[in-house]
């Protein structure tokens, strides 16, 4: 590869706009590109930061996306990737998805705005969030008087218009984060801005289920086609 290449993956490498997950496949994507040896760290990252699948999928997305036409680079770099992985065995897929939930507030059902402070404070959370490669997605939520709920009995639906009076089992907010266990979650959130100044709060985590924990009952082909879905969901994110 010209020089010209190199300093463009240089260039990207140290741009702002990617995550610490990002730049370790980046870094994975030059090292190869250089001489097919990568460095031990380097893999320590990505392997910290990907499972075995998402390792071929992402290397390729940042490749072709964030540098350039994945031709440029020339194939080989993936067959290398791929023996790479392959001599390393120690790839596993650790990382669990995990459901961070808001709890509502009385101020929050009341359509109480939050205060430019703590935008701002929750702003440069979700920015270490998304460096550390942990944030999936994340929304507020409207007060439960602009939301409803369907009762199912039977074949039979039943709307029930909002607000709904049980305000602490209800949900103001929620993030989707990737960690490598329940305690890296309770961590983060433990770092997490107080999201009801003034009022106590409350941050439930629970873990999300992946196709492997249905086990014998989540059938091959469901597999595939639940897999198929979260891989078009991802690369849209």
């Amino acid at each position: 590869m010209n020089e010209a290449k190199f300093d463009a993956l240089e260039e990207y490498r140290t741009s702002h706009l990617f995550t610490d997950a990002e730049r370790a496949a980046l870094d994975y994507v030059t090292e190869l590109t250089k001489d097919e040896k990568v460095n031990p760290d380097t893999f320590a990252r990505m392997s910290r930061n990907y499972c075995e699948r998402e390792f071929c999928e992402i290397v390729w997305l940042v490749a072709s996306e964030h540098l350039y036409n994945m031709t440029n680079i020339g194939l080989n770099i993936h067959s290398a990737m791929l023996c790479d992985i392959s001599r390393h065995q120690t790839i596993r897929s650790v990382k669990m998805r995990f459901m961070v939930i808001v709890k509502a507030s009385k101020n929050s059902e009341a359509g109480v705005m939050p205060s430019e402070k703590l935008l701002t404070e929750m702003g440069k959370y979700n920015e270490e969030l998304a460096k550390a490669g942990v944030l999936l997605s994340g929304e507020g939520l409207q007060a439960s008087s602009k939301g409803a709920r369907v009762k199912f009995s039977g074949d039979k639906r039943t709307v029930i218009d909002g607000p709904f009076a049980e305000t602490m089992e209800l949900v103001a907010g929620f993030w989707l984060w990737k960690c490598n266990s329940l305690q890296e979650a309770i961590e983060w959130v433990k770092r997490c801005p107080n999201p009801m100044p003034g009022e106590e709060a409350e941050i439930e985590i629970r873990q999300v289920f992946e196709p492997e924990d249905f086990g014998a009952e989540f059938a091959p082909e469901h597999r595939k086609k639940a897999e198929r879905v979260y891989k078009r969901v991802s690369r849209r994110r």
